[in-house]
């Protein structure tokens, strides 16, 4: 009877332990099958690209230069946030050769390319141009990219400033690893400063003043740009204050 009694304890604490390591071999199966694997090579076509929907379509006829094109339409579209050197002015002492390898850069990019482009606030900028930010058909923010590869610096353009913090990030991370242009840069300094100069802005206005004006008791610190020259001022699309009348 003993034995008996032994041999059903052994045969049940066998039974017992294949049960068990069947279902955990099987728990273990499921929750590995359940578990996504991502890795860099993550398919573009994983990307969710649903908020491109929010924005214009169109193709690019013709690249201008590094920071304007021409659409489908015939229109001329200048990048908000970015400025490249020049590379097609009618003074041809003002181009570079940075300019034109700026320029042939967003031709390879983006000529005869589907792209999706975001509105700011404004529509056009003083020259009837439209102004804004640009999509690749992958997601890429392509004003980002320019100036994170070097092709282009920051360029305010108030009150055009949705994405200024990414497009400074960008400049910062180019500056500092000497990408693109910063590379031929000795003193890498920005031509817009926020430390000093001449005469001072706010990245929440379109105005500039001179530094004794009453109205710069206003402006944050960390709002200020600074600049060399008048013509720095109104070539990153600031106009004079009327109370210090910078222009005399």
């Amino acid at each position: 009877m003993k034995n008996i009694s032994k041999s059903i304890l052994l045969t049940s604490i066998l039974l017992f332990a294949l049960t068990s390591f069947g279902c955990t071999s099987q728990i273990n199966n499921i929750n590995e099958a359940n578990i996504p694997s991502y890795d860099d090579n993550t398919r573009l076509d994983d990307k969710d690209l649903s908020f491109l929907d929010a924005f214009e379509k169109t193709t690019v006829t013709r690249v201008v230069d590094g920071d304007t094109i021409v659409i489908s339409s015939g229109e001329k579209v200048r990048f908000i946030l970015v400025n490249t050197p020049e590379s097609v002015h009618p003074d041809d002492s003002k181009n570079t050769e940075f300019g034109t390898l700026a320029s042939d850069y967003t031709k390879e990019k983006l000529l005869d390319q589907t792209i999706y482009m975001e509105k700011d606030i404004s529509e056009t900028d003083r020259y009837g141009r439209l102004l804004r930010y640009i999509y690749l058909g992958d997601g890429t923010f392509f004003n980002e990219l320019l100036v994170k590869e070097g092709y282009a610096q920051l360029s305010t353009f108030p009150p055009d400033l949705k994405y200024l913090e990414m497009i400074q990030a960008a400049e910062t991370y180019a500056r500092e690893n000497d990408l693109g242009l910063w590379a031929y840069e000795e003193d890498k300094t920005p031509p817009v400063s926020k430390e000093n100069g001449r005469y001072i802005g706010s990245v929440k206005s379109d105005k500039f003043h001179e530094l004794d004006c009453r109205h710069i008791e206003s402006i944050l610190e960390t709002n200020r740009l600074y600049f060399d020259t008048i013509s720095d001022a109104t070539d990153k699309g600031y106009i004079p204050c009327k109370a210090c009348n910078p222009n005399n």
